[in-house]
C-alpha cells in the first residue's frame, strides 16, 4: 500500500523540523559553552592580571582560547582541516626570552633502540613523524642523548655537545603534571632553543582551569631554567 502524497509531504515536513530544532539546540549548547568560557577567562584575567579570550572562527570550525603575560603566551586549540575533515588539537606555552644554546627536546620515554629509530626516521624520509611527536617540526635532525637521565622522558638535541638542562629543577615539575595527566597525548613535550621555551601537548584543555594549570607549568619551567641561560 502506497503511501498517500500528503503523508509523504508531512512526513518530509516534520524531518525538517526536528533538523532544525535538533540545530538549534546545538547551537544554542555552543553558545552557553562559549559565554561560560569568556564568563571565566575574565575571571582569571582579573585574578591573576593575565590577557585572556576566546577566538571562534570560521562558523566555530576553529576554535582558541589564548592567555598571556609579560614575556609569555599559551594557546590550546582545536580545528578541521579542510583538506581531510579530521579534527586537530593542541596546546602550547610559549616564552622566547627564556632561551638555550642550542636545541633540546624532552619527550615521552622510549627505550635505547626506540630512540635511536626515532633519530634514524629523523634524519630519512619518515622523519616527519617522529618530528611532529617531539617538536612539531620546527627544529631539524635530533640525536638521542643517552647521557641525559633523571628526566622521566627520553631527551634529543640537535648535537651531543649542546648541554642539558639540570634534570632535578624540571623533572619533579614535569612529574607532578603527569601524575593529574597520565593520558600519551597529555605528555609535556618541552623544546629549548635559541627561539627560547616552548611547551606542548598533543591535545587541547578546553577549560579555564586546565589552562590556568598548563600557564603556571610553562611559567615554573622557564623560572627553573632561567639561572642556566
Amino acid at each position: 500500500m502506497e503511501a498517500e502524497p500528503g503523508m509523504n509531504v508531512l512526513g518530509l515536513v516534520a524531518l525538517a523540523l526536528i533538523v532544525i530544532a535538533f540545530g538549534a539546540i546545538l547551537l544554542l549548547t555552543a553558545g552557553r559553552g562559549s559565554v561560560k568560557l569568556r564568563k571565566g577567562l575574565a575571571v582569571l584575567a582579573s585574578r591573576r592580571g593575565w590577557q585572556a579570550s576566546l577566538v571562534e572562527e570560521t562558523g566555530g570550525a576553529a576554535r582558541k582560547l589564548r592567555l598571556s603575560g609579560p614575556g609569555w603566551r599559551a594557546e590550546t586549540r582545536r580545528y578541521i582541516q579542510g583538506e581531510t575533515g579530521s579534527a586537530v588539537f593542541a596546546t602550547e606555552f610559549e616564552a622566547p626570552g627564556v632561551q638555550w644554546p642550542g636545541q633540546v627536546a624532552i619527550g615521552p620515554a622510549l627505550d635505547g633502540a626506540e630512540a635511536a629509530l626515532a633519530a634514524r626516521m629523523m634524519g630519512g624520509a619518515g622523519g616527519a613523524v617522529a618530528m611532529a611527536l617531539l617538536t612539531g617540526g620546527e627544529i631539524g635532525r635530533l640525536v638521542p642523548r643517552p647521557d641525559a637521565s633523571g628526566f622521566g622522558g627520553t631527551v634529543f638535541s640537535s648535537d651531543e655537545t649542546v648541554p642539558l638542562p639540570d634534570a632535578t629543577r624540571l623533572q619533579p615539575l614535569l612529574a607532578a603534571w603527569r601524575r593529574n595527566h597520565p593520558a600519551e597525548r597529555q605528555f609535556p613535550i618541552v623544546i629549548l632553543g635559541p627561539g627560547g621555551l616552548r611547551l606542548r601537548l598533543r591535545c587541547d584543555l578546553w577549560s579555564v582551569e586546565e589552562m590556568e594549570r598548563f600557564a603556571d607549568l610553562g611559567l615554573a619551567l622557564a623560572e627553573a631554567l632561567e639561572p642556566a641561560t
